[in-house]
């Protein structure tokens, strides 16, 4: 599976152009990689899906599962799901001025879920620019809430807010 992982993240940089050659080769490239059954990339979305031995990957895009273990709150854009028989990953990013409230919403959440989940936190300054992180941990149950840096920033500062759910 960590071998999909990888060839995706360069097909992502090989399909960057969307255009219908770059998407046939990229198809073709991820499709001879052992396990892997079937590939679709939508070069009008970016979206990339991938169907493995070991379940599915979507990059770009996708759905969260309903059976998530945690609700998210409204507003996000999907970064990214993987759904293999061993657990669950998403990635979804909020607007970057959403910060304080998300990681009270965690806190609350985590609070009256269990009280076995355990809390940290991380805040330090890069090229003057400020990153801060929350994780709650539980078990085989993660949530991780960061400044974060995607596609869309034009200066590489954080832009976003990234939430990462993992459970196995």
């Amino acid at each position: 599976m960590r071998q999909v992982v990888v060839l995706l993240a360069v097909v992502a940089v090989v399909i960057a152009g969307c255009s219908s050659p770059s998407e046939t080769i990229a198809e073709n490239l991820v499709g001879n990689v052992d396990g892997v059954n079937d590939v679709d990339i939508n070069s009008d979305t970016g979206e990339i899906k991938v169907e493995t031995d070991d379940g599915s990957i979507s990059i770009g895009g996708g759905e969260v599962p309903s059976d998530l273990f945690v609700p998210l709150p409204d507003g996000y854009d999907v970064q990214a799901v993987v759904k293999t028989d061993d657990g669950t990953s998403v990635s979804v990013a909020y607007d970057q001025d959403r910060f304080d409230e998300l990681a009270s919403y965690f806190n609350d959440w985590t609070s009256s879920d269990s009280p076995d989940w355990e809390n940290s936190s991380i805040t330090m300054d890069q090229g003057g620019s400020n990153f801060r992180t929350e994780n709650w941990s539980m078990s085989s149950s993660t949530i991780n809430l960061a400044d974060c840096v995607t596609a869309e920033s034009t200066d590489g500062k954080p832009n976003a807010v990234c939430v990462l759910v993992i459970s196995e």
